[in-house]
């Protein structure tokens, strides 16, 4: 029987969540078994890790180590070659500290984790692992156990493993600027790809009835990319008409259908179980965009990398990496969502990059120029804070 029930909620935040559950004029109550939720057992805000990323937050919620002890920092690692610099999407072999899954099936308990990141490939746990946030040509050979992925294509009539997986190029639309049309659609592409998820939970939990059940629904993060002004009632119009009431209502719809799934799972664990959610960060508005690689080009920590027509050139221009000319770069930030900046140090004189004594003083001046980082408007400090490696992420 399922003693332990957890269940991701990807993006989720209790600004949403709030105003789901309550009875909203002319709409109801979006999510009413979540309601009773929050009614009947305790909540409270989790603080996410200092780079709140989804690859490093949902690391160490399954490890319960800081990102300092697990080595996940963000959806992308770095080969820095000096001349060169590659990047590798983090996958299990990075993970440096033992799951919940690993540990749990170590004291012979059975165990179930569906669409959780960095969980490819899968350990030989006492159990089932469905990998999220890889291709679909990854995920059979990547199912733990095998024969797991063939059971769910004979018992599942609407089994679609291409729902389950990422499309990398579509994965890309949450952080584009898009039409009216293809945002509805941004939002309508997760329906299914939810109710997959879903499904395959509620056949495991229902067949296997492992000891800890664990699923992950991603959705949330993903229509918040391109939906918030339709969630956050701070945003929110009244006497919506045409998109932006075509929006609330797909928006609604997600969340309704999210409940749905909630009270099904919940139900078919049983009285007995134990049940958890949680979030790996919570979500925003944004007033202003920062192009911080700019400021860092603007005051010589970085070169861009000339573009000379060739294959190699184009295909890097085009990506999210970030494009530079390592030999004249010193300090960087990776992606679009690295949330750090990344200090280039020389292994062996004569490599790019700043000489490992000087690296205090570097630092020390690098943040001393980011909080001189001004608004232009408000004349506010653009940045915050800037937190140091040592003091946020201890460890190896």
């Amino acid at each position: 029987m399922t003693s332990t029930l957890f269940i991701g909620l990807d993006g989720c935040t209790f600004t949403v969540l709030n105003e789901m559950v309550r009875d909203l004029p002319g709409e109801g109550i979006t999510m009413p078994f979540m309601k009773k939720v929050l009614e009947n057992g305790v909540r409270a805000k989790l603080r996410s890790t200092p780079n709140p990323l989804t690859p490093p937050a949902w690391c160490s919620i399954m490890t319960g180590k800081n990102p300092g002890a697990h080595g996940v920092f963000d959806f992308i690692r770095a080969e820095d070659k000096g001349g060169e610099v590659f990047w590798t999407l983090y996958d299990a072999r990075d993970v440096d500290s033992e799951m919940i899954w690993s540990i749990a099936s170590r004291k012979k308990k059975t165990v179930a984790a569906l669409n959780f990141p960095l969980t490819a490939p899968p350990p030989d746990v006492n159990g089932a692992i469905i990998p999220g946030f890889i291709p679909a040509k990854h995920l059979r050979r990547n199912t733990h156990p095998r024969e797991l992925f063939e059971r769910l294509k004979q018992n599942l009539p609407d089994f679609k493993p291409k729902e389950l997986a990422w499309d990398f190029d579509n994965e890309k639309q949450a952080l584009e600027a898009l039409s009216p049309e293809d945002t509805a659609n941004w939002v309508r592409y997760h329906l299914p790809r939810e109710e997959q998820w879903f499904k395959v939970a509620e056949y495991v939990l229902a067949n296997d009835k492992p000891d800890l059940m664990a699923v992950m629904f991603d959705g949330v993060d993903k229509i918040q990319h391109q939906a918030w002004p339709w969630l956050d009632p701070e945003l929110l119009t009244e006497n919506r008409e045409g998109h932006d009431k075509a929006m609330r209502e797909v928006c609604r719809e997600y969340f309704a259908n999210l409940d749905g799934y909630i009270e099904r799972l919940v139900t078919l664990a049983g009285p007995e179980a134990q049940v958890f959610f949680a979030s790996d960060h919570g979500f925003t508005a944004s007033t202003d965009v920062l192009r911080i690689n700019s400021f860092l080009a603007d005051l010589g920590y970085l070169t861009w990398a000339k573009n000379d027509g060739s294959e190699q050139a184009l295909r890097r221009e085009a990506s999210d990496f970030a494009n530079l000319d390592w030999s004249k770069t010193t300090a960087y930030c990776r992606t679009p969502s690295s949330n750090g900046i990344h200090i280039r140090v020389a292994e062996k004189p004569g490599d790019p990059g700043i000489d490992a004594k000087d690296y205090d003083t570097f630092r020390d001046k690098l943040i001393a120029d980011l909080k001189s980082l001004k608004h232009p408007e408000s004349g506010a400090p653009f940045v915050a804070d800037v937190l140091k490696r040592e003091e946020w992420f201890p460890g190896p």
